[in-house]
């Protein structure tokens, strides 16, 4: 899914039923997907309901370069 490259943006709301069409798929195979990127923090649950992109911060995209130098390094 974009969400893992980082598109949409942060804060973008995730609308299923859009996304099932963009995808050309039902609704339960994104519902599916959307909790489970959520359980890998890349969507978050808004306060008002659904689902938006969570983005990524530096910290993350500096641990992510950190661990890619270390798998390189002992490949």
């Amino acid at each position: 899914m974009a969400v893992i490259n980082g598109q949409p943006p942060k804060g973008t709301r995730l609308v299923e039923h859009q996304l099932a069409a963009d995808f050309g798929v039902s609704r339960g195979p994104v519902h599916s997907a959307l909790q489970v990127l959520e359980g890998e923090g890349l969507v978050e649950t808004l306060p008002s309901g659904g689902m938006a992109s969570a983005g990524f911060s530096v910290n993350d995209l500096a641990s992510l370069f950190r661990v890619r130098h270390l798998l390189e390094a002992t490949g």
